[in-house]
């Protein structure tokens, strides 16, 4: 199945399961479905089995959304606590979408667990409380975890997600991506090879080929234990001469969510660089330079910030950037701000799921479960890339009971696919009318006053005029309006607005703190002109927000 028909499926609100090999562009897809949402007013929890996958598509993990915690049983107390959680049950009941990513990593007693907290939350019978629910992940990868350092034998296959009730009565359709938009060569044809089990002598032999390879240049050097990775990084590092810097992470919104976001970062709570360091960016570029695992030199240091030459030449001054958590409605509740880097000398193949890179030093020799040498091998973008310092048969193994139920799963993937495929235009068109009409949250605009309907419109568009341009007002009436909600202290954020770019808040917000905020002539003149009237007047509905 292709990407642009899994997309149109999950436009008419089916519980779907999205999968396929690595490179195939799950993520790509569920960000493009996120945006259709958000942009139909379709409220989504995106959420995700472990912290650091959640990090990656810019949301929290299930057990957090859910309320589940780190329960492993909910008793009938357990579950009338959670419906006097009032913040909890209206975040569970207005989301009409619910994500997990990487459920690969998700015990079928979790999704069980969650499908009855939905159910409980919601006051429904219907599967996870009548919500359209889109897992996505691939079980190929790195599996629940069960005992520490142990693999999954048959007798542990009734752990995975796909062996619960709730899977079951929720009858996902299989969307199984076949096409491949990462690796470039015959990696693709030893990944794939591995996943179905008919890893030839020769395609083997072309992974041990690249065991003790001369390696070029300075890739990333992937581990499977902490330890390794720590001692790597921490040497090179100290090696280095010259100055150490340090960066702190600013946490921004609802601390608690801050720290946890923080932890499971690839991007650490301080950085510290010194000229020559080997990075690797954790984060796409707005601007195309680089993307999430590209790698480089810290080159040296300019305005306090470090200058990065990368691998492909090119030289970039790195700005910090944001990771955010949303609510369901596209709300940012909160933000940890770093710069967009981590050593690179060494990482956990553990932390390198959802990650491409240009080049990776791969040690194997410790690989403790299977599926852990798939995602190590899976990271580089082509063969030649690959260097591979030590490895053990286990690496280029796959859990039997993964094998057969991949094999169902493209079944069902194909089935889905002809079924759809000879719908026509127009039935695919009334599928995804009818999901819209049903899960959009959107009210009529004339129901609502002209400032709310102002409000509406910040999940759909990011400046000041777009909105103004929809609303076919001027741009200074849509801050009046943002005034105006601040006034009935009503809760929105602005703060995601591009026309924040070219405006130093802390010096504004300085100069508001000092003279008020009650008239903006004295900050212009203070100021001597550096900002225009609706810049001030934009700025300081960012300051009352940020500051009630």
């Amino acid at each position: 199945m292709n990407q642009q028909l899994a997309l149109e499926i999950l436009k008419t609100g089916r519980n779907c399961f999205l999968t396929g090999a690595a490179g195939t562009g799950k993520t790509f897809v569920l960000n493009q479905y996120i945006k259709w949402l958000r942009e139909n007013n379709i409220p989504v929890a995106i959420t995700a089995s472990t912290g650091i996958a959640a990090t990656h598509i810019g949301g929290q993990t299930i057990h957090s959304w859910s309320g589940l915690g780190i329960k492993d049983s909910l008793t009938e107390w357990d579950l009338d606590a959670l419906t006097q959680k009032q913040a909890l049950v209206k975040s569970v009941n207005t989301a009409k979408v619910l994500i997990i990513d990487e459920v690969s990593m998700l015990k079928a007693s979790t999704l069980d667990l969650i499908n009855i907290i939905l159910k409980t939350l919601r006051q429904s019978g219907e599967p996870f409380g009548g919500m359209q629910v889109v897992l996505s992940g691939d079980f190929f990868q790195l599996p629940p975890v069960v005992k520490m350092g142990e693999s999954l034998p048959d007798e542990y296959a009734s752990v995975f997600a796909f062996d619960s009730f709730a899977w079951q009565e929720a009858d996902f359709k299989i969307l199984y991506l076949k096409e491949q938009f990462r690796q470039q060569d015959e990696l693709i044809d030893i990944l794939n090879a591995i996943r179905e089990r008919e890893l030839t002598d020769d395609l083997k032999d072309k992974i041990l080929d690249r065991v003790g390879k001369e390696v070029k240049g300075e890739p990333v050097h992937l581990f499977t234990h902490n330890q390794d990775v720590d001692a790597l990084n921490e040497k090179k590092l100290l090696n280095l001469s010259g100055k150490l810097y340090e960066f702190p992470m600013e946490l921004i919104g609802n601390k608690a969510k801050a720290e946890y976001m923080a932890r499971n970062l690839l991007a650490p709570q301080i950085l510290k660089l010194k000229e020559g360091a080997r990075v690797m960016f954790v984060k796409n570029d707005p601007q195309g330079r680089y993307v999430n695992g590209s790698l480089g030199t810290v080159s040296g240091f300019y305005f306090e910030k470090p200058e990065v030459t990368l691998d492909s030449g090119e030289t970039v001054l790195v700005e910090a950037a944001e990771w955010k958590m949303e609510n369901e409605s596209g709300k940012r509740i909160a933000a940890a701000v770093q710069l967009p880097l981590r050593l690179a000398w060494g990482i956990t193949v553990h932390k390198s799921q959802g990650i491409s890179i240009d080049s990776a030093s791969v040690n194997l020799s410790k690989t403790f479960v299977e599926g852990q040498g798939y995602v190590a091998l899976s990271r580089v973008r082509s063969i030649n890339g690959l260097f591979i310092e030590a490895i053990n048969d286990l690496a280029f193994k796959v859990n039997d009971y993964i094998f057969e139920k991949d094999q169902t799963f493209q079944e069902d993937s194909e089935r889905t696919f002809k079924i759809f495929s000879n719908y026509s235009e127009a039935r695919k068109d009334e599928l995804i009318d009818n999901f819209k009409a049903s899960a959009s949250s959107k009210k009529k605009d004339e129901n609502l006053p002209t400032h709310l309907v102002s409000l509406t419109l910040l999940n759909k568009f990011n400046s000041l005029k777009q909105i103004a341009k929809e609303r076919e007002l001027k741009e200074e009436t849509i801050v009046r309006h943002f005034e105006k909600a601040l006034d009935e202290k009503i809760d929105f954020d602005i703060s995601h607005l591009q026309d924040f770019e070219n405006i130093n808040l802390p010096e504004l917000f300085r100069v508001f703190k000092d003279i008020g905020f009650s008239k903006l002539s004295p900050v212009h003149e203070k100021l001597k002109g550096k900002y225009s009237f609706l810049q001030l007047r934009l700025a300081r509905a960012l300051y009352r927000q940020q500051n009630v």
